[in-house]
């Protein structure tokens, strides 16, 4: 029988009815990842050992008629920031090697309470912090299609896993695109829930209360109801520690109810063809589904932009950079860690520097970068919910009345080269608006890059833009996502929108070995 390419809740329904055992699943998703991620280096701290004695143990309790939760039996990854005893959690430095956990992060204890089998725990960015998954700890992990492309990041070994079928189920964090990003560059479909539902409590995390614009742990998975399944068991464990309303369902939302606004540009970042017309090809078929859609005008995205990095780089980006210490930092973050530590009059030399030399995207970045001291957080704090209420008033003012959701890029290309977040950072708002507004948003796999969509362009003399440009050239087979926002608290308008609109990675299309 073969199972990579079904959703996690389909082999739920295998191993309830007993048609698969557990220690047969978990020894077939090991010898997978042994196959191919020699190639990939995605699963950094393999658990297989344990993995197999969890898995039996869920086999004795099926054959006693008990059920151990929602999970039963499954094979599940987790991202390597997460503490699962007898591992170690290091976020990428070197310091923190030996630094093991004496308790299990309370998202990967609610997986276990529900009778999950955990594999391992997948690569990351260094601190988490941009968008390749590549650190001096475990080294850099590859793009299935193209081993010249980044998997993504922060959560980029989990989107490996998930897009290439390794594993049915994942769980990431998000402050900047960072279950998204990866979820959309290896074909998978991922969700970060409304800001401060799903909070992140990993051990070396940003302070929650430090930062307007807050982290928060999603699911990666291979369709919505494996989402919204991992979601509901992330609840029961979050509202055990603060208020979070049960995520609603969205099976019975009838789609042709919503109303759908979209745009394809952000305006501050140039978006490349391929992402262009996947987007228009995602809002036709909302269309053919009788979906009501308009054209939509984000409010003042360079206010998301400023209030973003002046967020993340707040009293000199203690909280984010802060933990490095004495390691060394990954080159894709040395010159940002360098430059948040530098004086204003350094930063603002460099910037008119910048411009002078024609880089007007790295400069306009510069100039929010430390720009704000801890004494000015509530005042930031303030300025993104005002931004999040403007956002939601223009979702108000459209022309087909109040919409349901918003339906833009990921990203500005398809998928990165390997140090190409270098030069291009985030290249645009198009993962990070969301943070700012805290809305839901996910992502759904539409379509592939075909040759015949590449424009072969070069010439700027922008680094961020030629860097991008390089990226698309290559970019022939990738996968291509939407992104899909909702206003807070509606979850499931994004679930029911990736349900209508996702189709499985091309590695999961193709036959794959039968279990041995």
């Amino acid at each position: 029988m073969e199972f990579k390419n079904k959703s996690a809740v389909e082999l739920i329904g295998l191993l309830s009815c007993g048609e698969v055992s557990s220690v047969e699943l978990t020894k077939y998703f090991i010898q997978l990842i042994k196959q191919q991620d020699p190639n990939l280096n995605a699963l950094v701290v393999p658990t297989f050992e344990r993995a197999l004695k969890q898995a039996s143990l869920a086999d004795e309790a099926y054959k006693q008629g008990n059920r151990l939760g929602l999970l039963h039996g499954l094979p599940v990854t987790v991202k390597e920031c997460f503490d699962l005893i007898d591992t170690p959690s290091t976020f990428g430095l070197l310091n923190r090697c030996d630094n093991y956990p004496d308790k299990n992060d309370i998202y990967v204890q609610s997986l276990l309470d529900e009778g999950a089998v955990i594999l391992g725990k997948s690569n990351v960015s260094q601190l988490l912090s941009f968008t390749e998954s590549d650190n001096p700890v475990y080294g850099r992990t590859n793009h299935a299609h193209n081993q010249a492309f980044s998997c993504g990041g922060s959560s980029g070994g989990e989107g490996v896993l998930i897009g290439q079928g390794l594993s049915p189920l994942g769980i990431g964090t998000d402050i900047g695109g960072s279950v998204r990003i990866p979820a959309a560059v290896n074909g998978a479909c991922g969700i970060k829930p409304t800001m401060g539902a799903l909070r992140d409590c990993t051990r070396f995390s940003p302070i929650q209360d430090k930062l307007p614009v807050a982290s928060c742990v999603g699911p990666i998975a291979q369709d919505a109801a494996s989402l919204k399944l991992a979601l509901d068991i992330m609840q029961k464990a979050a509202s055990q520690r603060w208020d979070v309303a049960p995520f609603k369902n969205f099976t019975n939302l009838d789609i042709t109810s919503l109303k759908v606004g979209f745009y394809v540009d952000d305006g501050l970042f140039p978006v490349s063809k391929p992402v262009r017309e996947a987007i228009e090809k995602t809002i036709d078929k909302l269309k053919a589904l009788n979906v009501s859609v308009t054209e939509f005008h984000p409010p003042n995205l360079n206010k998301a932009e400023s209030i973003f990095y002046r967020s993340i780089s707040i009293n000199n980006g203690e909280y984010i950079l802060g933990p490095l210490d004495k390691d060394k930092p990954a080159m894709q973050i040395s010159k940002l860690a360098m430059l948040m530590k530098a004086p204003a009059f350094v930063r603002k030399a460099l910037q008119k520097l910048l411009l002078l030399c024609g880089q007007k995207q790295q400069a306009r970045i510069m100039q929010y970068l430390a720009a704000t001291t801890l004494l000015e957080r509530d005042a930031l704090e303030q300025e993104r919910k005002a931004y999040s209420e403007e956002y939601i008033a223009a979702m108000d003012q459209s022309p087909i009345g109040k919409l349901d959701a918003v339906i833009h890029p990921i990203s500005a290309v398809p998928a990165y080269l390997h140090e190409a977040f270098e030069k291009m950072g985030l290249a645009g708002t198009y993962s990070l608006v969301h943070n700012v507004t805290g809305f839901p948003a996910g992502v759904a796999n539409v379509a592939t890059v075909n040759k015949k969509d590449i424009e072969v362009t070069t010439g700027s003399i922008d680094l961020a833009i030629s860097s991008a440009q390089k990226c698309v050239a290559d970019s022939e087979g990738m996968p291509l996502s939407a992104q899909i926002a909702a206003r807070p608290n509606q979850e499931h308008v994004v679930l029911a929108l990736i349900e209508a609109l996702h189709n499985k990675p091309a590695a999961l299309c193709e036959s794959s070995s039968e279990l041995s």
